[in-house]
């Protein structure tokens, strides 16, 4: 005996519900895009701020080697300026111990080095698109772009130097520097007893000392001309990335 099953006839979808369920996929598509997009602006803004956090911290650093450069300075001015003035001295050889003294300090130079781990990094990951605020990245590239100028006018410095040392014992009596400053006195430069003589004191090795000393002293003086305005960048600067970024 044959058992007939009813026959249930196939649902078919209207092209409503077609497009219901398009729309559905599609906002859930589109919402997970949203969410991953905010995500990811999230973790860059999270990033950018990091980032302004301790380039503010490099830049406190930079302006307490800035003041300490510049005191350096002013007080490598004095010096240079003395040396010159002693040299010229019909009666030099009275002032022995005061000249070689600061003869051999000459020599010694602080040179300033940014603390800018921070902006290293961020240019060499191209992590610098991060900052969205076109006010701070301008004034971030503006300030390190300064940095670049005294650099050459450091390294001038450190050339000028050289060429003293090249011809420095052409006047100087090196054991007379030997007894001044050696791994007894801590590397510290101690004036000499008495007043020693120069080597050579003729007109020709004096002027070319002289000559010498003056560029130095040049150099320094840009040196410092150029590193206190840059002092008040960093302080500025400092000022706008806390407010900029609401940073306490």
């Amino acid at each position: 005996m044959e058992v007939h099953h009813p026959h249930h006839p196939t649902h078919k979808k209207k092209w409503s519900e077609y497009l219901l369920e398009f729309l559905m996929l599609f906002f859930a598509v589109f919402l997970g895009f949203i969410a991953e997009y905010q995500l990811e602006h999230k973790i860059e803004r999270d990033r950018e701020r990091e980032f302004i956090v301790t380039l503010i911290s490099d830049l406190r650093k930079d302006t307490v080697n800035i003041t300490s450069t510049i005191k350096h300075l002013k007080q490598k001015e004095v010096e240079l300026d003395s040396l010159l003035t002693l040299l010229k001295l019909d009666n030099r050889n009275d002032y022995g111990s005061a000249i070689y003294y600061y003869g051999r300090k000459a020599i010694r130079f602080q040179y300033f080095s940014s603390a800018d781990q921070t902006i290293q990094q961020m240019k060499n990951s191209g992590s610098f698109r991060l900052i969205k605020n076109g006010k701070a990245a301008s004034k971030i590239l503006d300030y390190y772009s300064d940095l670049t100028f005294l650099y050459y006018l450091q390294n001038d410095v450190d050339n000028r130097v050289r060429e003293y040392s090249s011809m420095v014992y052409t006047i100087f009596n090196p054991y007379i520097f030997d007894s001044m400053v050696n791994k007894y006195t801590n590397n510290i430069i101690n004036k000499p007893t008495g007043n020693p003589a120069l080597e050579k004191s003729s007109k020709a090795d004096l002027n070319k000392a002289s000559m010498n000393i003056h560029f130095l002293k040049i150099g320094s003086g840009a040196l410092y001309i150029n590193f206190d305005p840059l002092k008040n960048k960093a302080t500025e600067l400092i000022t706008l990335l806390k407010k900029e970024y609401k940073i306490d």
